[in-house]
């Protein structure tokens, strides 16, 4: 992550950087901590900030900025160890209502939050560390270049239609409350001072989520690796599945060149990681093994080994990712149900038509009001260091908010370290086309069971 050259001061203050409603400066009411074994302490949570830019936070504020090649950045002073009481308050409220936050429950202290919504390149400067933590964009599609929004709506098809083609992720641990779970690895830890001793899974899970890409096989015999599955639903279903295929290396370039213009830093971590790693890319449909050079990569592209795709007003709690790096990036954007298996993005829908649905990143009281947002999303977080979470949200039936994240999982990286250390033989691996294979036999074997 960037850091300052040590001689700047932490940043204070960042002109335009705090949501009118929102000021990081007020004081919690501490009635959202009752019950929860916390002390009542009346302290705030976070210091004021300042209503002017002292020398030194323009000086760090103006690094940045030409650090980065954006001199219109938003330059946001944050703080972890500042916002502890705040995350105490965060993890109370969802464990006693046992259900994701939402942003319009009186409890939640939405004035003490820090929201990001207007359009342009928003950075969280961390001023315990000196980095930078997390980053946000917001272009409206008119703002992006004729050539660049092809190519980003071409992606963003793909993974609309691999939602509509991929069974709906029934382990994510983020959705249920647990002290640790051990499928997914999402850890979500009881606040201090309250037991939650075995799984506490909330009545109805919110929304869904799909992935595409390697991970280690859950139930599958004599597997090590495997791509993630196929709806078998219909004939239609399949042939969606296979033709997206294709589209997978444009997604992974667009979300290559999304990341390095938005973070280099970030990007240039994953990538080394992918390869260091050896983490094939969620757009590489084949692995391979030479037993005679195992020091050679396994696959034509490395890069984050998954990618997940959120919509139909999905929500979580708040929680750390078990991932190889800590380096996670998405796209939020919004679409409209065309047929019952069917989204399509049109210039009618945006972000205010949704309720709610705000990404939150508790650990730097920070969260993207994205109903007040325009257009494509772009979002850079810490997920496997730092609390995250997607709020509870509304919207017309007809409607919906996608979100996506690219990461390199610790389960798929061990998952290809167990296969390589195994021989690397390819029956002990599952691939795309393996999976429209057996999904083409089952419902052969279907239409075979209902003709008799």
């Amino acid at each position: 992550m960037l850091r300052a050259a040590q001689s700047l001061p932490s940043i204070q203050s960042a002109e335009g950087s705090v949501d009118a409603q929102s000021s990081l400066g007020s004081a919690p009411t501490l009635e959202s901590a009752e019950g929860s074994g916390e002390a009542q302490n009346p302290q705030s949570f976070s210091s004021p900030p300042s209503t002017q830019l002292d020398e030194g936070s323009v000086n760090a504020q103006d690094f940045i900025r030409r650090f980065l090649g954006v001199p219109s950045a938003f330059v946001h002073p944050v703080s972890k160890s500042r916002s502890a009481q705040y995350m105490k308050v965060i993890k109370s409220l969802q464990f006693r209502k046992n259900e994701p936050l939402s942003s319009s429950d009186p409890d939640f202290p939405y004035k003490e939050t820090l929201w990001i919504h207007e359009p342009g390149w928003h950075y969280g400067w961390d001023t315990d560390s000196g980095s930078i933590v997390w980053a946000v964009r917001i272009r409206p599609w008119d703002t992006l270049e004729p050539a660049t929004l092809d190519s980003y709506k071409h992606s963003i098809e793909t993974m609309m239609n691999a939602s509509c083609c991929t069974p709906s992720i029934g382990n994510n641990g983020s959705q249920n409350l647990k002290l640790e779970d051990k499928i997914s690895g999402s850890r979500i830890m009881a606040p201090l001072g309250e037991k939650l001793t075995q799984s506490k899974s909330i009545h109805t899970k919110h929304g869904s989520m799909h992935a595409l890409g390697w991970h280690t096989t859950v139930g599958e015999k004599n597997k090590d690796v495997v791509y993630y599955t196929v709806s078998s639903s219909s004939n239609r279903t399949v042939e969606k599945f296979s033709k997206l295929l294709s589209g997978l290396k444009q997604v992974q370039d667009s979300y290559s060149e999304g990341l390095s213009s938005l973070l280099p830093s970030a990007h240039h971590k994953v990538t080394n990681e992918a390869i260091r790693l050896d983490s094939p890319s969620f757009a590489s449909l084949h692995l391979f093994y030479d037993a005679a050079d195992p020091s050679g990569s396994i696959c034509d592209m490395n890069f984050p080994n998954s990618l997940t795709v959120t919509r139909s007003n999905f929500s979580n709690f708040s929680h750390m990712d078990a991932d190889a790096t800590d380096i996670a990036y998405g796209w939020w954007w919004t679409a409209r149900l065309l047929d019952k298996n069917d989204w399509i993005l049109d210039d009618a829908v945006d972000h205010a038509l949704i309720d709610g649905g705000e990404f939150l990143i508790g650990d730097f009281q920070t969260g993207v009001l994205l109903s007040k947002c325009q257009g494509l999303v772009e979002i850079f977080w810490r997920g496997e260091m730092d609390e995250h979470c997607t709020l509870q949200s509304s919207s017309p039936p007809d409607i919906t908010r996608f979100g996506t994240s690219i990461q390199i999982t610790a389960k798929g990286v061990r998952a290809v370290e167990r296969w390589k250390q195994a021989g690397g033989s390819q029956d002990r691996v599952t691939t795309p086309q393996d999976r429209i294979g057996n999904a083409v036999l089952r419902l052969q074997k279907r239409s075979l069971k209902d003709s008799n």
